[in-house]
């Protein structure tokens, strides 16, 4: 035989192992009907596995062809490189989904990174992080997909490089990187840039909120009705966000990249948009009691530094009991809902949740409008019109472009950014319209200003 299956809810994986020649291509023929036959009323995905076959003739590749006719959805996967070019070179790529083998390492001549679960080391420059057995192929692919696209949008974490295989299961292969200590300021600026980008909703990243509370559900069977209720009564009090939120931040997934340089974020398999206290709450509960105090009230000043003492420590309240309440129904503690729920104070007025929409920067977005604004705050235009002009006495446009004028000077005096950079890394989508308004505001052009 050269072939061997395997079917499992649906899917029936066929194996082609050898040198199939003109010779074989009958056999395979036969094979390949027979393991279909067996499993045709179950059958909802067929896959054809070709990591065993080292050679495919062109009537090997016709038996494939018929196939497609029965099964349009039909794929190939683990091909080597020999056997895709085949593929490739006959135009079945276009055809087909065909796939390559991924390379393949062994875990027991790796050498464990300290400080990283699950992270070895593949050279000098780069590392692999195993996910667990049971992770499927396109969850590795999302984060390959997600950390990228963070990565050029400036997001501080770490360069992806391609998917591979670590004994039975995928692995991420990633720049080096270094895990030592971090302090408490450091880690408060970090997390503040993480957050500081905006994500539109959409369907590749889910709410946070949502997340959280899929959570719950998951484990409703388990825990009771009331407990689970509890806990959706807290969630339900997190004011909505248009972060960018880790959605499972600890200590183990900060580093040191750049030779220990430059913080970064780790594993990005999680992320969602939604209120950063989501990861400030998941980072309390994961520090040691003695980081707790010092250390967590130093990272909250870092963080949140353009507040008042008054308002970081109602911040840091919420977070506390938030972090609670997720203990709690983790334990089961019954006696401590009515002080979380007298304590958590995450209702705000108007005026904070336009000052933690600026702590984002959301007017870095060049599609910002009133209506953007309008539609997360939860509210209509015209109120928010009228806070501007009567509260603020300013008009939404002049708000909206002395805040991009300010984070332009900062550019500037930072020289981080190229001159003709500065107008759409502000936020501005008019060079033009850019440097008038920065000359009428600060009396030079942007290449005059000191």
């Amino acid at each position: 035989m050269i072939t061997r299956y395997t079917f499992h809810e649906g899917k029936l994986t066929i194996a082609i192992n050898g040198h199939v020649d003109s010779s074989m291509a009958m056999m395979l023929q036969e094979e390949m009907n027979a393991a279909i036959e067996k499993h045709r009323s179950k059958t909802t995905e067929l896959v054809l596995d070709a990591e065993g076959m080292s050679h495919i003739s062109s009537l090997g590749l016709r038996c494939i062809l018929q196939l497609k006719k029965e099964w349009p959805e039909v794929q190939v996967v683990n091909c080597c490189a020999d056997v895709y070019n085949v593929f490739k070179m006959t135009g079945f790529t276009r055809i087909i989904t065909v796939t390559k083998s991924l390379p393949r390492f062994s875990s027991e001549i790796l050498e464990p990174v300290e400080g990283l679960e699950g992270v070895y080391h593949l050279s000098d420059e780069t590392m692999v992080k195993v996910f667990p057995r049971a992770t499927e192929l396109q969850a590795v692919e999302r984060e390959v997909k997600s950390s990228r696209e963070l990565f050029i949008r400036g997001v501080p974490t770490v360069m992806t490089f391609e998917v591979v295989r670590v004994d039975d299961c995928y692995g991420l292969v990633f720049e080096s990187v270094e895990k030592k200590a971090m302090d408490a300021a450091t880690l408060g600026e970090l997390m503040k840039r993480f957050h500081q980008h905006i994500i539109e909703p959409n369907e590749q990243i889910p709410s946070a909120i949502e997340t959280e509370k899929q959570k719950v559900r998951d484990k409703a069977a388990e825990y009771g009705e009331e407990r689970t209720a509890k806990m959706f009564q807290v969630l339900n009090t997190i004011p909505d966000g248009s972060a960018l939120v880790h959605g499972n931040f600890s200590m183990q997934k900060v580093a040191f990249s750049e030779r220990g340089a430059k913080p970064v974020i780790t594993d990005l398999g999680s992320i969602c948009f939604g209120n950063p206290v989501l990861d400030m709450t998941s980072l309390y509960n994961s520090l040691p009691e003695t980081q707790r105090t010092e250390y967590f009230d130093e990272l909250l000043r870092a963080y949140y530094n353009n507040e008042s003492e008054a308002s970081v420590e109602k911040i840091r309240q919420n977070i506390v009991t938030l972090a609670k309440a997720y203990r709690c129904f983790e334990e089961g503690v019954t006696d401590c809902w009515d002080e979380i729920f007298s304590d958590l104070h995450f209702k705000m007025d108007f005026a904070e949740r336009i000052r933690q929409l600026e702590r984002q920067r959301f007017y870095l977005n060049g599609d910002v409008n009133i209506d953007w604004v309008a539609s997360h705050l939860a509210t209509n235009r015209h109120y928010v019109s009228d806070y501007f002009n009567k509260v603020l006495h300013v008009t939404f446009s002049d708000y909206i472009n002395n805040l991009r004028l300010e984070y332009a000077v900062s550019l500037i005096r930072s020289g981080r950014v190229l001159q003709q950079d500065i107008a759409s890394s502000a936020g501005f989508n008019s060079d033009h319209t850019f440097r008038r308004l920065f000359k009428q505001k600060y009396g030079c052009t942007p290449s005059q200003f000191k």
